[in-house]
């Protein structure tokens, strides 16, 4: 018989080996072989790693919404609900639209999110996330995200809340300079820890 200290290092090449004569049974490592695993290196059998997109909620409107008020308030449309499906999750915010400033000099506008989970709502980007600052009466298309940690697997509903906060005039979101109505997207997407 031939015992293990009797093969000198490197002398059993791959070359010498029968195809799949080393399968998973032969392996030390730790943790269970599977097709959802993977063997890393530090011997051990391991799920992938985070960053997975576990669900998507999505939603457009071309609702108008048109404020002159100096405190925050709700977006028409701009409301979507998501329920995460781990309290480890996160949540990715993102929303498209349109935004008009009407003014005689210059306007701006500031947006936020607000989750709200079992009646218990909290500011989600800080107060103020996002502004829009312009000229005398234009419109241009802005983008904002935000990611959340909700620590819920409950239903989150999270909405956009804007004002204006100078100026004279007004902010409309879902309106360009020629009157026209656009189309914004809302979309939320949970993402595994």
């Amino acid at each position: 018989a031939v015992v293990t200290a009797a093969i000198a290092d490197d002398a059993i090449t791959a070359a010498l080996m029968a195809d799949d004569a080393v399968g998973v049974a032969q392996l030390s490592a730790t943790g269970t072989a599977s097709s959802s695993t993977f063997l890393r290196g530090d011997n051990s059998w391991a799920a992938a790693g985070g960053g997975k997109m576990l669900q998507v909620v999505s939603q457009t409107w071309t609702t108008s919404t048109q404020t002159t008020s100096t405190s925050y308030a709700d977006v028409t449309g701009g409301t979507l609900a998501i329920t995460p499906s781990a309290t480890s999750s996160k949540v990715l915010i993102l929303v498209s639209l349109g935004v008009y400033t009407d003014s005689d000099s210059s306007a701006v506008g500031e947006f936020k999110f607000v989750r709200t989970i079992g009646g218990s709502a909290a500011d989600v980007s800080n107060s103020v996330f996002s502004q829009v600052s312009h000229p005398a009466r234009q419109s241009t298309n802005h983008f904002l995200m935000v990611l959340d940690s909700p620590s819920t697997t409950s239903a989150a509903t999270y909405k956009l809340q804007f004002f204006r906060t100078d100026q004279s005039g007004y902010l409309e979101v879902n309106r360009n300079d020629n009157a026209d109505i656009q189309r914004s997207v809302f979309t939320l997407i949970e993402v595994g820890a």
